[in-house]
């Protein structure tokens, strides 16, 4: 690439969280976090920064606890309708049952179809 050449690869925010203070932290967190980071502060922030691209994680400090993670996959299923949002399938072996890990991937393939997921093998 030479120098001042359009950079035509896209931004991609890699690995990110989202979570807010008052969250439960499993008993094992080595860290709590001092501020909330929610999904509408992210989206803003890479807004800000022009990164089109992101890829959202499930924070183990919160251990199981799912209930911001059910708000984000809500949030996740509209951006996927918008046509802007690609979701990753990992670590299902992590959920407490492979059921829910299988519902998931069901769910996501009939909602967003085969072109909108990707697998991590975590």
């Amino acid at each position: 690439m030479t120098q001042g050449a359009p950079h035509d690869a896209p931004l991609v925010d890699s690995h990110a969280h989202v979570y807010t203070t008052g969250m439960p932290l499993s008993a094992t967190a080595w860290h709590k976090p001092p501020a909330d980071a929610t999904f509408d502060q992210y989206i803003a922030t890479l807004d800000r920064h022009g990164v089109k691209h992101a890829v959202l994680a499930a924070a183990s400090l919160f251990d199981d606890y799912n209930e911001y993670s059910l708000e984000g996959f809500q949030a996740m299923m509209r951006a996927v309708d918008n046509g802007r949002t690609w979701v990753k399938l990992s670590a299902g072996y992590r959920l407490e049952s492979p059921q829910v890990a299988q519902d998931c991937a069901r769910a996501l393939l009939a909602h967003a179809g085969p072109e909108r997921l990707l697998w991590g093998s975590d």
